[in-house]
């Protein structure tokens, strides 16, 4: 065979035109390699040539390369997280206070700051992640 097969649910029959819902309903034509409706099968490739056979099939799967998780990617990623980690801990930790006393409120300053962290944080994770992310899909075109 020098075709790939076509994919049957979801396609269309070769001979009705009619859509093929389950995979069960249909099977691939020996000559042509379409999709054929199992009723059909038979006088299909009685009267089919061959012509059309497809080369390649596009499956939502196999147009992205998997991620690779290089050294750089791995840095940026994990930066990132520490980052906003420090961030998140910074806005946890409260200040020493006596046992019975009312709590301070957190200085504003702080919370900003811990907030700042976090936002930095995400966005070198994210903004790593997609850069190097595209990089790899450019390369594998």
């Amino acid at each position: 065979m020098d075709f790939e097969l076509e994919e049957l649910a979801g396609a269309s029959c070769v001979h009705s035109g009619k859509k093929i819902f389950v995979a069960t309903d249909a099977d691939n034509c020996a000559k042509c390699g379409r999709a054929v409706l199992n009723k059909h099968k038979a006088e299909h490739e009685e009267k089919c040539t061959g012509a059309g056979a497809i080369k390649r099939v596009a499956h939502d799967y196999d147009e992205l390369p998997p991620v690779e998780w290089t050294q750089k990617l791995i840095a940026m990623v994990a930066g990132g997280v520490l980052i906003a980690s420090f961030g998140g801990g910074l806005m946890m930790a409260s200040p020493e206070q006596p046992p019975g006393e009312l709590a301070k409120p957190m200085p504003t300053k702080k919370l900003a700051t811990g907030f700042g962290l976090m936002g930095l944080g995400a966005i070198l994770s994210v903004v790593g992640y997609s850069s190097e992310r595209r990089r790899q899909s450019e390369k594998a075109k």
